[in-house]
């Protein structure tokens, strides 16, 4: 007893202990880690994707910012299980990020591919206009100096 506080006393016999088994728990919890990253990271991920392909508004800063901070997270465990060979479980975990991030890949060129169309449109319009010279700025200043 010390300071008014029971004291539980574990006692291990050399010849009990499985050094494999004191190895099991850290290396289990960085698993179940790697997992909780990969669940995270792909959420984040079919979010993204999901709003793109409504033609929703989207913030792609933000949604880029959670996605960094995803991946950095999973290689901060992956460097901490490095030289384990993985199950076949996280193998097909890491096949279906694979895929997630693939068709998010996708969704975000053909949204890049609409706003550079987009673009484009504007750009055409805007020298169609100036092309008249009904807009030019030679033509403003021309005003400006008659009135």
């Amino acid at each position: 007893m010390r300071n008014g506080i029971i004291m539980a006393e574990t006692r291990i016999d050399p010849g009990q202990a499985d050094p494999h088994h004191l190895d099991d728990k850290p290396q289990q919890f960085l698993f179940d880690a790697l997992v909780n990253a990969i669940d995270r990271l792909e959420t984040i991920v079919m979010q993204e994707t999901k709003i793109l392909r409504e033609n929703c508004a989207i913030s792609l800063q933000d949604f880029n910012h959670q996605k960094t901070q995803g991946l950095l997270e999973l290689r901060r465990v992956i460097r901490g299980l490095e030289g384990t060979r993985f199950e076949t479980e996280i193998q097909e975990r890491f096949a279906h990020l694979r895929a997630v991030l693939d068709y998010n890949l996708q969704a975000l060129k053909n949204h890049l591919t609409a706003i550079e169309g987009i673009t484009e449109t504007i750009i055409e319009t805007v020298k169609s206009y100036e092309s008249d010279g009904t807009y030019s700025a030679l033509n403003i200043l021309d005003r400006q100096q008659r009135c």
